[in-house]
C-alpha cells in the first residue's frame, strides 16, 4: 500500500514542474529576472488567495489520506506539495508563455555568427552567438536548445528575436544564413 503514497507525491510534483519545464523549452526569454519577477506574481496571488487556498489544501489532504489509506495521518498526507509549489512555478509559465503568445511587437532580424561550441562534462554545454543587444559582446543559449542543436561553430545566422509583451526578449528563431 506505501506505493500509493508515493504515486500522489510524485503526481503532485509532476504538475508543479511540468508547465515551467514546458515554458523553459519553447519560450524561453534571454534574461533570469521574469523568472523572478513571475515566481514572485506566483507568490503573491497564493497569499492573496491563502483563505481559499486553505479550503482546497484541507481537502486535498483528506482525499489524499484516503486514497494512501491510512498509510499516514490527514495531516502528513501527501499532495499538500502542490499547494506550495505549484503558484510560483504556474506563475512562472504563465508569465513566460503570455510573454510570448500574447507579444504584439513585430519580428527583428540580426546578425550573428556562432563563435563557439562549450562542452561540458556533464549535460549538453553551450552555444555562444556573437550578441545583437547593446553592450553584449556574446549571447550563450543552452545547447539542447531547438534553436541551436544543428549549428555548427563559425556559421553565420540570423537571430529573429522580438521584445514580448512584458518587455522580456526572447528569441524567436535561428536560421543559417545563406
Amino acid at each position: 500500500m506505501q506505493w500509493r503514497y508515493s504515486v500522489v507525491q510524485n503526481v503532485a510534483v509532476f504538475a508543479s514542474v511540468l508547465p515551467v519545464i514546458a515554458a523553459w523549452q519553447l519560450v524561453d526569454t534571454l534574461d533570469w529576472y521574469p523568472y523572478f519577477l513571475s515566481a514572485a506574481a506566483g507568490v503573491a496571488l497564493a497569499l492573496a488567495l491563502r483563505g481559499a487556498l486553505a479550503v482546497v489544501h484541507a481537502r486535498l489532504l483528506r482525499r489524499s489520506a484516503a486514497f494512501v489509506a491510512g498509510e499516514v495521518e490527514a495531516n502528513d498526507a501527501p499532495g499538500g506539495l502542490l499547494l506550495w509549489l505549484a503558484p510560483p512555478l504556474w506563475g512562472i509559465a504563465l508569465g513566460l508563455f503570455a510573454n510570448a503568445y500574447l507579444d504584439p511587437s513585430p519580428a527583428s532580424e540580426h546578425a550573428s555568427e556562432v563563435l563557439r561550441r562549450s562542452h561540458a562534462a556533464k549535460g549538453p554545454g553551450q552555444v555562444v552567438l556573437r550578441g545583437y543587444r547593446p553592450g553584449e559582446a556574446e549571447l550563450a543559449i543552452h545547447g539542447n536548445s531547438r534553436l541551436v542543436m544543428r549549428l555548427s561553430e563559425g556559421e553565420a545566422v540570423t537571430i529573429v528575436a522580438r521584445a514580448g509583451l512584458f518587455g522580456w526578449d526572447r528569441i524567436e528563431a535561428i536560421t543559417p544564413r545563406r
